[in-house]
């Protein structure tokens, strides 16, 4: 692992597994992407004294993803996850990531972080002005989250249900952050849709789902030129709230 104080890139080295399907793949990668996320802050607060909020009050929420997915990792092989922050104001903070073996850019992610009171469960404010006098955000890697919109008649198409389970939930005691993605990739096996690389994903996030509720998802897919694309709306049946929209899009292969 190394990092440079005066950019603020931080690094660390993963190895790929072996005997992984596509979907445990993704999963594995994005784990490890906010592995190196929590580093990095540790650094932040540890070595260089910066702390965005008070850490025994409050947590990281993620409120969007931006994922690019060009190719996996080679097996058995080790790669690079590099990440710094590139935006930053009183209530959100963006980081950039990038996965990279042998030279080759293999996936660019942008998360979305905001602090929240893990008791009160509000959003908190950011001090940033120590964080920006020290000059540790990459101002030119800024990346605009784009809108998810849904297509009209979403909950009239397919929908699956899905239980919660224990191994969900995280030490924030609500549904983690990547479950939402497993689930939708688990939904589009079982509704036969068979996306590709490169792979671009895209999530926000709305209400945290608690671990008693009831969840259904609705997707559509649609084809647009040569592009196909597979939204999702995650609803909580329990409290009725949006939980989240993703959308999923690749290009068409030459056989379809």
């Amino acid at each position: 692992m190394s990092f440079n104080v005066q950019d603020g890139i931080y690094q660390a080295r993963y190895q790929q597994a072996t005997s992984l399907n596509a979907q445990e793949q993704i999963m594995v990668l994005l784990e490890n992407v906010l592995k190196t996320s929590v580093d990095h802050d540790q650094i932040f607060r540890r070595d260089l004294d910066q702390h965005l909020f008070n850490e025994k009050y409050s947590i990281w929420v993620i409120t969007q993803y931006h994922l690019r997915l060009y190719q996996f990792p080679k097996i058995n092989q080790t790669y690079t996850i590099d990440t710094r922050v590139v935006q930053l104001n009183s209530f959100f903070v963006a980081r950039y990531f990038r996965v990279i073996q042998d030279d080759q850019v293999c996936a660019e992610i942008h998360i979305q972080f905001v602090g929240i009171d893990f008791k009160e469960r509000n959003v908190v404010r950011l001090d940033t002005d120590k964080f920006i006098q020290a000059d540790l955000i990459d101002w030119d890697q800024q990346y605009k989250f784009r809108k998810i919109k849904l297509p009209q008649g979403l909950e009239d198409g397919p929908s699956l249900a899905y239980a919660i389970k224990m191994s969900d939930i995280d030490e924030n005691q609500h549904v983690n952050n990547l479950v939402y993605i497993r689930w939708c990739l688990e939904a589009m096996k079982q509704l036969n849709i068979d996306w590709q690389l490169p792979l671009m994903v895209n999530v926000k996030y709305g209400q945290e789902i608690l671990p008693q509720a009831q969840i259904l998802i609705y997707a559509d897919t649609n084809v647009q030129d040569d592009q196909k694309k597979t939204s999702f709306k995650i609803k909580n049946l329990t409290t009725g709230d949006e939980a989240s929209r993703l959308e999923f899009e690749w290009e068409l292969s030459e056989k379809e």
